[in-house]
């Protein structure tokens, strides 16, 4: 059993785009070594992320942690329109997500209240 302090978990508040794209290539090909190299028609979330990633603009960090769970986000400079990434982790689980904000209309949808 190992404590562990917030002060011994360390997280950039910013990270340059080019350094984000090398992390999640490394994490594509560990994906891969862990059994998905090579299979055709497979789509690799980290790859897809790394697209959508400005190797040139800095990245704001967000790193949430429990002992089970973690969850990252890379978010992009305001009003850039450029794609958020975050990396959720369970186990041996990893989810990638992948949210595009469009300045023209909300991803959130409020519908009224019906009538009482």
């Amino acid at each position: 059993m190992v404590d562990v302090l917030p002060r011994d978990i360390t997280t950039l508040p910013h990270v340059l785009g080019s350094d984000l794209i090398e992390y999640l290539a490394t994490a594509s090909l560990a994906t891969a070594s862990a059994g998905t190299w090579g299979r055709a028609g497979l789509w690799d979330p980290f790859k897809e992320a790394a697209h959508v990633i400005d190797a040139g603009l800095w990245y704001r960090t967000s790193f949430e942690a429990t002992p089970d769970r973690s969850v990252t986000r890379w978010l992009p400079p305001d009003g850039s329109g450029l794609a958020t990434v975050a990396v959720y982790s369970q186990g041996p689980e990893t989810a990638v997500l992948i949210r595009h904000e469009s300045p023209q209309r909300s991803n959130r949808r409020w519908w009224p209240r019906a009538p009482r």
